[in-house]
């Protein structure tokens, strides 16, 4: 190892240090830094690459735990719709070590976790030694995901990686590498399994590897040209190539402006894999309608187009599946052409005209085409003005190394609303990305009836409570940082009461709100009282019960001498909406009684239509009450057998 690399790679973790990203603890920088340069490829967001991390006492020597189907992260198990044809398993497991060495007792440690962990016939009970609820819920996850796809698994793939800032790995260190390998193997039969050391040299590769938005397609046939715009069929295998890096990986971020993801072999894209299998005489493109590539730029170069800010806005499905069925095939040339259209625009009002356009044209859900609304446009406008980055596009201003602090997502923005606006704590820190599914819901939060200014005043409290609570790293290190956006939302809230002196202040008094008045000495008492209260607790099951917040905000109202307590002990229910199809409101005296007929969780198979013949209703209105029920914490979210909690993790031998 050159003794530059290492001086290099710590010039980058010190000036994240400095830039407090993601923390200003150099171990959490360098464990961050590994997670995203070796998940590159994937272009997870922020929060998706910290929910992996598992770091902390009993972890098992296992830092960080990302399973991926068909190359789509499983974030939000509950909500994740697994593929209805064949599917592939992906599994990261990393360890990181800001150290100058490999050190073999790492992988010692990992040995003893793997052979246990991984082992899927063992219950929580019978796992020896210790581990940390984030490992075993990572276990839970695995299990549930593995479980799912079983009958349409055709390949499983799990990939360990050793990082630190040393370079020599010794012998017995290896061994103990292809130790791992072998145990592995022998629970996943058919499995591709490798052991990677990283140190410093091949960190700053990966660091150094930026991703080619300018990109180079060749055709073999030019059907229009207008300006830098251009109609072209490419052979689908060099259109292949062009979507694929040169470590034979999809790169996924060139669809980050495709409003949907990919939908797994449903009859669209069985027929599109169909008509790639079967050669005949008809060509590819006859029996497709293409892709549409969007740039800001493009040059006839003569038998291929050079093109500027590659975004492929639409043909997500016909792209992946081309990927699958060169991926499975060993053929790598094709003859046959698929016809791709490009548009160079600069202006982003434009773009998102055209993305919205190219994506109209087929069944979509309303929800997924969000991010192209006015509204989107203007609080991302608004809040450039303020200084901050709404990342409506996923990770638009990640990837042009915008500071993370200054970026804002628009379930974070959604939560923030929620919890000031409409004052619904609760709701806040339970709201999922789901909601946005919902138009009554979605509508409730991003109101055009209220200044566009909201905007801008909630994001500046929010921001300068989280630069205090950054600063504090109070969070017990065994514990999920998952619950910290929670408690950032009450202490935020408690610190907008306390300056107001009442939890009944007006819209108006937020918009106008000085959050420079939010003194740090403010955050931390309130914080400090938390913990205080809770630090005997389960903080995790905490911050998302709806009673424990409210007996939190009564507590605060008379430790602070806050007012009109009863304006924040409400739920609004117009976020989990039962109507979502035009139907009414189910009668409360109705749900009570499904709610008795129905037995204990996990509900077998078919418990909704027993229950709807009991009572003589339809079906839909059982699966109504019973959201309602989840919706109100009466009940637990549950899906295929599996219940979970709140906060969506799998709940222990429920």
């Amino acid at each position: 190892m050159a003794h530059n690399d290492t001086v290099l790679l710590d010039g980058i973790i010190e000036k994240r240090k400095n830039d407090n990203y993601p923390s200003n603890n150099v171990g959490e920088i360098f464990e961050y830094l590994i997670c995203e340069q070796i998940l590159k490829e994937h272009d997870l967001d922020d929060e998706q690459i910290k929910q992996g991390i598992i770091d902390g006492k009993d972890d098992g020597g296992i830092d960080a735990f990302y399973v991926f189907v068909n190359g789509h992260f499983v974030q939000d198990l509950y909500n994740f719709s697994f593929p209805r044809g064949t599917c592939e398993l992906l599994i990261y497991i990393l360890t990181s070590k800001h150290r100058n060495k490999f050190e073999q007792k790492v992988l010692d440690n990992q040995v003893a976790t793997i052979s246990e962990i991984l082992d899927l016939q063992k219950t929580e009970d019978e796992l020896i030694g210790s581990y940390s609820e984030l490992l075993l819920e990572k276990r839970r996850e695995l299990f549930v995901v593995y479980r799912s796809i079983a009958a349409k698994l055709r390949s499983t793939e799990i990939r360990y990686y050793y990082a630190s800032r040393g370079s020599f790995v010794g012998e017995n260190t290896r061994s103990r590498a292809n130790q791992i390998i072998e145990i592995t193997q022998s629970y996943f039969s058919d499995c591709l399994c490798e052991y990677s050391f990283f140190g410093s040299k091949e960190i700053l590769m990966l660091y150094r590897k930026i991703k080619d938005y300018s990109l180079r397609l060749p055709y073999s046939k030019a059907l229009a040209k207008e300006g830098q715009c251009f109609i072209v069929l490419s052979r689908i295998s060099d259109y292949n190539s062009f979507i694929t890096s040169d470590d034979k990986k999809l790169r996924m971020y060139l669809f980050d402006s495709n409003v949907r993801d990919y939908m797994g072999l449903n009859s669209t894209n069985d027929d599109i894999l169909c008509s790639l299998n079967h050669k005949n005489n008809i060509d590819f493109w006859w029996l497709n309608n293409g892709i549409t590539i969007l740039a800001s730029g493009a040059r006839d170069l003569g038998g291929y187009v050079e093109i500027d800010n590659v975004q492929i806005v639409n043909g997500l499905q016909t792209s992946q599946t081309i990927y699958n069925y060169f991926h499975s095939c060993k053929e790598q040339s094709d003859e046959r052409c698929v016809m791709i259209k490009i548009i160079s625009a600069d202006k982003l009002e434009i773009r998102d005209n055209i993305i919205r356009a190219t994506n109209n044209q087929t069944s979509i859900s309303t929800a997924s085409l969000h991010a192209t609304d006015k509204i989107q446009r203007d609080i991302e406008e608004i809040l450039l003005k303020a200084g901050f980055h709404y990342e409506r596009r996923l990770n638009y201003y990640k990837n042009q190394g915008v500071n993370q602090d200054l970026i804002i997502t628009p379930l974070n923005l959604s939560k923030i609303y929620v919890a000031l606006i409409s004052k619904s704590l609760s709701t806040a820190i339970r709201l999922r990305s789901r909601f946005m599914r919902k138009p009554e819901s979605y509508a409730r939060v991003y109101n055009e009836n209220i200044s566009i200014t909201v905007w801008a005043s909630l994001v500046k409290i929010y921001s300068r409570v989280s630069i205090v609570l950054k600063s504090l790293r109070k969070i017990d290190s065994n514990s999920s940082g998952r619950y910290h956006k929670g408690i950032k939302l009450i202490v935020m809230f408690l610190c907008v009461a306390r300056i107001k002196g009442t939890y009944s202040y007006t819209n108006d008094e937020i918009i106008n709100f000085d959050a420079n008045l939010i003194a740090d000495d403010l955050v931390i008492e309130t914080w400090e009282y938390l913990f205080k209260e809770y630090s005997n607790k389960d903080l995790k099951r905490v911050w998302s019960n709806a009673d424990t917040i409210s007996n939190i905000l009564e507590s605060a109202s008379k430790n602070f001498g806050i007012k009109n307590f009863e304006e924040a002990n409400k739920r609004d229910e117009a976020y989990f909406p039962l109507d979502i199809k035009g139907r009414k409101i189910l009668d409360i005296n109705l749900i009570n009684k499904i709610d008795k007929l129905l037995p204990k969780q996990p509900w077998p198979k078919g418990t909704h239509h027993n229950v709807a013949k009991s009572l003589n209703i339809s079906s839909t209105d059982v699966s109504h009450a019973i959201n309602y029920l989840i919706d109100n914490q009466k009940r637990y979210p549950q899906k295929d057998g599996v219940v979970f909690d709140f906060d969506g993790s799998i709940i222990k031998n429920f």
